[in-house]
């Protein structure tokens, strides 16, 4: 009914001291990327999936993005198991469990009541190395019965769009969430921007919405380069990859939101700040939002040293 000297603060996140999951086996080569998802598992596990980058590989004809698997009982200590599915430089001892083309953004869910696929996974995926939306790119639906074989959904591409793309994790109102990226975002915001699109059934999915976008409140050179979104005490709060071009740095920021249109930012400030060496240039979220250890929030992101440019 009142109150007296109450003042609101924001913190940013604190991060863990060291990464939990680096590059050290050979397949990996130097740079792991968070464009994936963490999964709880039965009995307090988790699985998280994963994809490296390799700038070098662009250049050749034939390329493949790996989606790699990391295991953990406690969420902190990953371990990488030897999955012995997909064949790599004449080896399937390995952690792969999927090699697509030129692909960006695998974002996974678990739908258990879907006996014949519980897992499913949506990313953006071109096939030729020249052209970005040539035919049958854009958005592919893969689904799995066990989360480690994948098979290309024949509705794919579900929209053209793309290509930095996240599932939610959970349902809103019934129905299934990605963020994903107008093909015209540039003519709407003048940069990148986040939309939204819905589906009730997973095929068939809504034109994508513009949801999140700089406002003048934000420096000229900021675009959102993408976003996760999890839901929380009747809020929705997306982890917005903020990306100052004039610094050429990509930061975590936080905002939330009731009902997908009006968002509030009130700390505009690094939620996930990049105060590490191995974050200094670029802080990505997983598509899952936080999981819960104890009385704590646990987000899961990718750190990288190098910058977009």
């Amino acid at each position: 009914a009142s109150q007296q000297r109450l003042t609101r603060r924001w913190f940013s996140a604190t991060l863990f001291p060291h990464p939990v999951i680096t590059p050290d086996q050979p397949w990996e080569f130097r740079n792991l990327v968070l464009f994936g998802t963490l999964l709880p598992l039965p009995q307090n596990r988790y699985r998280i999936y994963y994809c490296d980058w390799n700038p070098g590989e662009l250049k050749k004809e034939v390329v493949f993005s790996k989606l790699m698997i990391a295991e953990s009982d406690d969420g902190f200590r990953w371990s990488k198991p030897d999955l012995n599915r997909v064949e790599y430089q004449g080896s399937t001892h390995n952690n792969i469990c999927h090699l697509f083309g030129f692909a960006d953004s695998p974002s996974i869910v678990h739908t258990p009541e879907d006996a014949e696929a519980p897992y499913k996974m949506v990313c953006f995926e071109h096939f030729t190395p020249t052209d970005f939306w040539g035919e049958g790119a854009g958005l592919q639906l893969y689904v799995s019965r066990d989360g480690f074989a994948w098979t290309r959904h024949p509705a794919s591409p579900l929209l053209k769009a793309g290509d930095r793309t996240n599932l939610m994790a959970t349902r809103f109102n019934g129905r299934h969430i990605l963020l994903t990226r107008q093909r015209d975002m540039f003519e709407r915001t003048g940069g990148r921007a986040v939309s939204k699109s819905e589906s009730a059934n997973f095929l068939k999915w809504s034109e994508p919405e513009l949801i999140l976008a700089p406002t003048l409140e934000d420096e000229p050179d900021i675009e959102f380069y993408g976003a996760s979104v999890f839901e929380r005490h009747g809020w929705l709060m997306a982890l917005i990859e903020y990306w100052d071009r004039r610094l050429d740095l990509l930061t975590t920021h936080i905002a939330f939101s009731r009902d997908w249109k009006q968002w509030i930012r009130p700390h505009r400030q690094p939620f996930i700040p990049p105060t590490a060496h191995w974050n200094k240039a670029w802080t990505s979220c997983a598509s899952n939002g936080p999981i819960y250890v104890g009385d704590q929030m646990v987000f899961y992101f990718g750190g990288r040293m190098t910058s977009h440019s």
